[in-house]
């Protein structure tokens, strides 16, 4: 799955749990990631889809409580960084680029392969990359 679809299914999965809740809804907006024909094309293989959702390119500049929702958001993302970087005792640096290329290949000649699907998602082209020139042995 790209990340994308990724986001979609999970915008779409606690949307779904919110609403359970009860509460009255006049719009459900979420930042635009992507286009609206293809947030709906990615949850075509979902049990249950809500409709109606508003994508917003920029929404955080227009919404305050979707910028709230972005920096809770980017809070947890950096807590859970640092969680797994404690855990795993490896530093594992946020973005792409050399750093990450840089962690990745660390990780694999430290004989922790395993632990990149417990921390990353393994099919970025970075991890790809790093593989290959590990087998080439040109990085």
């Amino acid at each position: 799955m790209n990340l994308n679809k990724i986001k979609a299914i999970l915008h779409n999965q606690n949307i779904l749990k919110l609403l359970q809740q009860g509460p009255k809804v006049d719009d459900i907006i979420i930042d635009g990631f992507t286009s609206t024909s293809k947030y709906y094309e990615y949850l075509k293989d979902q049990e249950t889809i809500v409709e109606d959702v508003k994508l917003i390119e920029k929404a955080e500049n227009i919404y305050l409580s979707i910028a709230a929702a972005s920096i809770i958001a980017r809070a947890a993302f950096l807590e859970n960084l640092t969680y797994l970087s404690q855990k795993y005792q490896i530093c594992l640096p946020k973005g792409a680029g050399y750093p990450v290329d840089e962690a990745i290949k660390n990780i694999i000649l430290s004989g922790k392969k395993e632990i990149l699907s417990k921390i990353g998602k393994i099919n970025f082209n970075n991890t790809k990359k790093v593989e290959n020139s590990l087998k080439n042995k040109s990085l």
